[in-house]
C-alpha cells in the first residue's frame, strides 16, 4: 500500500511532488512534476498556494515556490516529512474512515455515514477503495466489520500509524503507568532502545484486546518456543491472555525489537524462519560474504524472515525509493550492489511488494556492513589489434571505471577463457559463444556509459 493512495487527488500529488524534490535535492522543471504527479498545470497553479498556506500554518518549516517553469523546495532544518504526512492523512477521509473502522468491531453504514457526514453512496465508495488497498493485507470490510487475521489488523493500524507518529505523540503513552509496567516486564526480552514502536502496539493492543478474534494458526508453531515461554512468565504478573501473548511474540520477533541473544533463540529452534535465513546466509555465501557467528547481520536476517513469515503487506511513503536514489547519487558506480540488494529481496517478496525497496535497501546496509563482496561473479575482457600500450591503458581505463564494482574483474582478452563480455576494436575476431561490444575506434567515455548500460539491463551479472 502506498500512503498516498489513503488521501485525495490533489494532496496525494502534492506529497509526491514534496518527496521529489527531497529526492532529487533542488529544483525540478514544472514539467517534470506535472508528468510524474499527474497534475495539469492549471490544478498545480490553483493548489501551490493553499498548499503553501497549510504548510505555513502548521509550521513545518517548508515552503513551494515557483521561479518561471522551475519548482523549488525551501526547507528549513526543522522540517519533518513525517509530520506532513501525518497531516495529509489525518485530514484524509478514506484514512479517517480506516482508522475509526479498526477502532471499533462493529459499525454500521448509517452511523459510518453520520459520523463523517457524508451520504451512504459516497461511504460505500470510500470502502470498496478501501478494500482494493486492504487485499494485499490478507483483510476485507464486509459486513461490518474488518475481518481477517487480528494479527494482520494490528500490523496494517501500527504500521500506519508508525509512519505518521512523532515522539511528542506517543510521549502521554510512553508516561502512563500500566505501559510503564509493561515495558519493564520486557527487559530482559528486548533491545534496550524500542524507540516509539513497543507503545504504539501497546496502545493497539489496550483498544483492540476486547474485541473477539479467533487465533491464528501458524502462531501456534512458535507456542513452545523457550522464548515465548520466557514471555509468558514475564507478563504474568500482568494477567495477559495466551492470544495476546501470541500476538506480541509475533510482533517483537518480527519488528526485531528482541535482544540479540533471543533472536539467536529464536533462529536455533528451527522452523520456516530459519530456513529463510539459513537460505539468505547461502546466498551471502555465494557472494564470497557471510558473518561469522552471531551479531546484528543474523539478528537482521532474523528480523526480514520474521517478518516476512508473520506479516503480509506493507505502507510505502517513498522513503526507501527515496533513500535508493540519494545513494546511487552519492555513489554513481553503485549500481551493482543495488542490483544484488535486488536479487537478495526478492528471496523475501516479489518485486512488486509494498515492502520490497525497504527489504532491498536494508540488504544494501548488510552488503555494507560486510564489506567487500570478495567472489568475482563475472569476467570482462578487453582485446585490441592495436600496441599492448594501447590494450594496457584501455584494460586500466575499464577497471577504475568499474572499480566500485566488485563482482567484475576486468583483464586483457585470453583466447580460451570464458568471458561475460568482450570489449573489443576487431571486428574481423570471433569470440565464441562470448558476448561482445565493438569499439569503433577508441574506448571513449561513451563506450563506458554503454559497457555499464549492457552489464546491467542485459543482467549479465
Amino acid at each position: 500500500m502506498d500512503s498516498a493512495q489513503l488521501m485525495d487527488r490533489v494532496d496525494a500529488a502534492s506529497f509526491r511532488m514534496i518527496t521529489l524534490l527531497l529526492q532529487e535535492g533542488g529544483p525540478l522543471p514544472l514539467g517534470e512534476i506535472q508528468a510524474r504527479t499527474g497534475l495539469s498545470r492549471k490544478t498545480f497553479l490553483k493548489y501551490l498556494d493553499e498548499f503553501n498556506e497549510l504548510l505555513d500554518q502548521e509550521g513545518l518549516g517548508a515552503q513551494l515556490s515557483l521561479e518561471g517553469e522551475v519548482l523549488r523546495l525551501q526547507a528549513g532544518r526543522s522540517f519533518q516529512l513525517v509530520a506532513l504526512l501525518g497531516i495529509l492523512l489525518r485530514r484524509s477521509l478514506r484514512f479517517r474512515i480506516l482508522e475509526a473502522i479498526w477502532s471499533q468491531q462493529v459499525f454500521s453504514i448509517q452511523s459510518l455515514a453520520t459520523r463523517f457526514q457524508i451520504s451512504e453512496a459516497t461511504l460505500n465508495r470510500q470502502l470498496l477503495g478501501l478494500n482494493q488497498l486492504l487485499e494485499e493485507f490478507g483483510l476485507v470490510i464486509q459486513n461490518g466489520r474488518l475481518r481477517g487475521s487480528e494479527l494482520q489488523i494490528r500490523y496494517l493500524a501500527f504500521r500506519l500509524l508508525q509512519e505518521i507518529s512523532l515522539p511528542a505523540d506517543v510521549l502521554n503513552l510512553q508516561q502512563q503507568a500500566a505501559f510503564v509496567e509493561f515495558q519493564t516486564a520486557l527487559q530482559g526480552l528486548t533491545q534496550k532502545d524500542l524507540g516509539l514502536d513497543l507503545a504504539l502496539w501497546w496502545s493497539l493492543a489496550q483498544m483492540r484486546q476486547r474485541f473477539q478474534y479467533g487465533e491464528s494458526e501458524f502462531l501456534g508453531l512458535y507456542q513452545e518456543h523457550p522464548t515465548f515461554q520466557q514471555l509468558k512468565q514475564c507478563l504474568l504478573p500482568l494477567d495477559m491472555e495466551e492470544r495476546e501473548l501470541k500476538l506480541l511474540f509475533a510482533f517483537l520477533v518480527g519488528q526485531g525489537l528482541l535482544s540479540s541473544r533471543e533472536m539467536e533463540r529464536v533462529l536455533a529452534f528451527g522452523g520456516p524462519i530459519q530456513d529463510k535465513v539459513t537460505e539468505l546466509l547461502q546466498a551471502l555465501k555465494e557472494l564470497g560474504v557471510s558473518p561469522h557467528g552471531p551479531g546484528p547481520i543474523l539478528d537482521e536476517l532474523g528480523r526480514l524472515a520474521s517478518q516476512v513469515y508473520f506479516f503480509k503487506g506493507g505502507v510505502a511513503t517513498g522513503d526507501g525509493e527515496r533513500k535508493l536514489q540519494s545513494y546511487i547519487q552519492l555513489q554513481p558506480q553503485s549500481w551493482l550492489m543495488v542490483d544484488v540488494a535486488g536479487s537478495l529481496a526478492l528471496r523475501l517478496v516479489a518485486g512488486e511488494d509494498s515492502r520490497f525497496l525497504a527489504f532491498e535497501w536494508d540488504f544494501i546496509q548488510i552488503l555494507n556492513y560486510l564489506g567487500d563482496l570478495k567472489q568475482v561473479s563475472q569476467r570482462v575482457a578487453v582485446d585490441s589489434y592495436r600496441s599492448a600500450l594501447v590494450l594496457a591503458r584501455m584494460v586500466r581505463t575499464l577497471k577504475q571505471y568499474l572499480q566500485h564494482n566488485r563482482l567484475i574483474e576486468v583483464e586483457a582478452y585470453q583466447e580460451g577463457m570464458d568471458y561475460s563480455l568482450v570489449v573489443t576494436d576487431a571486428a574481423w575476431r570471433t569470440y565464441s559463444y562470448q558476448t561482445t561490444y565493438l569499439l569503433q575506434n577508441d574506448l571513449l567515455g561513451y563506450d563506458l556509459e554503454m559497457i555499464r548500460e549492457l552489464l546491467q539491463t542485459d543482467r549479465i551479472l
